[in-house]
């Protein structure tokens, strides 16, 4: 059985599933929210997509790089062509209304699935390879063990940091590598870990201690439990998270 994550923007990961659904049956005492069932999911590609980054003019003196309208315009510059054409081969429109990302921790792959809408079926778009993260099975417990969460989340776009490895440089020579903070560009993905099954199954086995937080999805490849990604692959996940339409399908 596949250790997984998915999504909802929609994004999870998941433990074996036998353990998750032991502790789903411990969980009684507090009211467990069904996940809504997801649309069927599209045979794969034997060679699966993938995307190229369009070369583009280094960034201007006096653009505004930590702006959220900059971030998505440039984006679209270096990698929304090859992410068209990928969408055009599955037979969808660009860019995809509805996203879904799932993750596999041993297997260290991110897979984004896309859709028209909801109730259309899913096909996948990218797997990416995961740079750094908790690889092992394993629920994130109690703050400060260093592991990934497992389960459903729902995920939000963070812009601004105050960490080095949260910055990024949108030009082709520069994507690899990260600056300092207010240099360059800071966007991320917030996923709203800890949930309600998370705060319980912490109380149920570690008792007083508190399930931690502060769970991203960002480039730079370092991580002490957030999912992190070599800049030029996480790229093109950023950008089509940004077509997600949160206010019709949620975050």
């Amino acid at each position: 059985m596949r250790n997984y994550l998915i999504i909802y923007l929609l994004f999870a990961i998941s433990c074996n599933q036998n353990a998750q659904e032991n502790r789903t049956e411990q969980s009684n005492k507090i009211k467990i929210i069904k996940e809504p069932q997801l649309t069927e999911l599209v045979e794969i590609h034997e060679n699966g997509n993938n995307f190229n980054i369009d070369t583009v003019s280094d960034i201007k003196k006096g653009d505004k790089e930590r702006s959220a309208s900059f971030i998505k315009s440039r984006l679209q510059k270096l990698v929304g062509n090859s992410l068209k054409e990928i969408c055009e081969k599955e037979g969808i429109y660009y860019p995809p209304k509805f996203i879904i990302f799932r993750t596999f921790k041993m297997e260290k792959e991110f897979e984004i699935w896309g859709a028209n809408k909801r109730s259309d079926s899913l096909h996948l778009l990218l797997t990416l390879p995961i740079c750094a993260m908790d690889f092992e099975p394993g629920p994130k417990l109690e703050e400060g063990d260093g592991k990934t969460p497992e389960g459903f989340y729902n995920s939000q776009m963070q812009y601004w940091s105050q960490a080095d490895y949260m910055w990024i440089k949108l030009n082709n020579n520069d994507i690899d590598t990260y600056g300092s903070v207010g240099d360059g560009s800071s966007f991320k993905i917030f996923l709203d870990y800890p949930n309600r099954f998370d705060w319980h199954q912490t109380k149920m086995i570690k008792k007083h201690s508190t399930p931690g937080g502060a769970i991203f999805i960002h480039g730079n490849c370092v991580s002490i439990g957030c999912l992190s990604f070599e800049n030029r692959n996480y790229l093109p996940l950023f950008l089509f998270a940004l077509g997600h339409d949160q206010n019709k399908y949620g975050k």
